[in-house]
């Protein structure tokens, strides 16, 4: 019941969010910079936001690309600790997280919260996986909005890696030894029938 009455309450500040529309006077940036991963692997990367004083409230909606991209998880970071967070991860493609607590948090250049995603096997040349931020409302205490502006960078996959097969030739006769001097040959040994009709 606590756990329900709780996603309640976040429920209707995310919709008096929406509704007030009262932005702050400055907006912060968030950053989402993946590292290259080789295919087959697994690509973790956080949410980074610049700035924030005061922020309780966040709502994070991506597009990604479900063909290349498998979602895993999404953590917490240490500084968003206090805040209680919801993963809506049903439809690949889309992952929702909403985050949000009774006080606010602030602090620079830190990350909001970790994502993992896992990356398909055999991709034969390197290639990107488009991560789109299709929408991401964040608000203070006071249920005022926190205006931001967004830089996302692509996943950047590595081409797995061709398995070689060594094929190991066969030297040519020609260089082939072969040494029998270690080897004893044994006689053989003739046997003469005798001759059947000979006078004794």
């Amino acid at each position: 019941m606590r756990a329900l009455k709780r996603i309640g309450c976040l429920a209707v500040a995310v919709t008096l969010m929406i509704l007030l529309k009262a932005p702050d006077v400055c907006a912060v940036e968030i950053r989402i910079s993946p590292p290259s991963v080789k295919a087959g692997g697994t690509v973790e990367f956080p949410v980074m936001v610049d700035r924030v004083e005061n922020l309780a409230g966040i709502k994070l909606v991506l597009k990604y690309d479900p063909d290349l991209l498998t979602f895993k998880k999404a953590q917490k970071s240490r500084q968003t600790t206090p805040l209680m967070h919801i993963v809506n991860d049903r439809n690949p493609g889309r992952l929702v997280v909403v985050m949000a607590g009774a006080m606010g948090i602030k602090g620079e250049d830190f990350p909001l919260m970790i994502l993992t995603f896992g990356v398909k096997e055999g991709i034969e040349k390197n290639t990107q996986a488009a991560i789109e931020v299709m929408e991401i409302q964040m608000m203070s205490e006071r249920l005022k909005e926190i205006r931001t502006a967004v830089k996302v960078s692509p996943v950047e996959i590595l081409a797995a890696e061709p398995i070689e097969t060594a094929k190991k030739e066969s030297p040519p006769a020609s260089e082939a030894e072969t040494d029998c001097s270690e080897t004893e040959k044994e006689p053989v040994k003739t046997l003469k029938a005798p001759m059947k009709g000979a006078a004794e």
